[in-house]
């Protein structure tokens, strides 16, 4: 499976950056403003604004859209279409603010996908993408067309399909957890105890990134 480019942190690297976390509060505050600055910049762009910016003098006209709801509200996915057929941009607003909020490029040329959180600038990319299990099945990230599979379908036939979640558009290391059990392992230092079976996984464009198994995490209850 293929990796997001970005390195992100596990609990280890997490709980040791929050040790120096308070000894540089006043760098940070003052980047926190500069942040919120660009973020309220960005909150008003417009999808013309945008897509000229990124594409940076290419011609480009919008295709096909979709609407869809999840947990969070509802938004509007659309095809941005370039000369270059091997290249398609895709873009998700807020239907409820009119904000444009993620944009995913993905190029065949150079096998990539890139990816952006217009909000807070944060940029990602995936790689060697033709070589992803699920490239043939999604129609080559044609996300359209997985949009609306996931309406039609609600994860229910197509194994492949997993893959993606409309419910979680950026994800940072999102913790998913087994249900709890009690260590038999003499040898383990949670033997007796309850505990759960944990990993990590980040998406990007509501794709699922590679899963990090994290190991055993103890409940702090002795009920299991």
């Amino acid at each position: 499976m293929n990796k997001f480019k970005k390195i992100t942190l596990g609990v280890l690297g997490a709980a040791l950056l929050a040790t120096g976390l308070y000894s540089c509060s006043n760098d940070n505050e003052a980047t926190d403003v500069q942040q919120n600055e660009k973020n309220a910049q960005a909150r008003g762009v417009s999808k013309d604004t945008f897509l000229k910016n990124y594409y940076q003098g290419k011609v480009y006209n919008l295709g096909r859209n979709v609407v869809f709801s999840n947990i969070e509200g509802n938004f509007k996915l659309s095809e941005v279409l370039l000369d270059d057929a091997k290249q398609v941009g895709y873009l998700i607003e807020d239907l409820n603010t009119n904000e444009l909020l993620y944009f995913a490029d993905k190029n065949l040329n150079t096998d990539e996908l890139n990816f952006e959180n217009i909000i807070t600038g944060e940029k990602d990319k995936l790689t060697k993408i033709s070589t992803d299990s699920v490239f043939d099945e999604s129609k080559k990230y044609d996300f359209i067309y997985v949009v609306n599979l996931i309406k039609e379908d609600n994860y229910q036939s197509l194994g492949w399909i997993k893959r993606f979640n409309i419910d979680r558009f950026w994800k940072n290391n999102e913790k998913d957890c087994s249900s709890s059990y009690r260590v038999g392992d003499e040898d383990s230092i949670y033997f007796g105890k309850c505990v759960q079976d944990c990993s990590f996984r980040s998406y990007r464009f509501f794709i699922a990134g590679p899963e990090h198994h994290a190991g055993q995490y103890p409940t702090g209850s002795n009920d299991c």
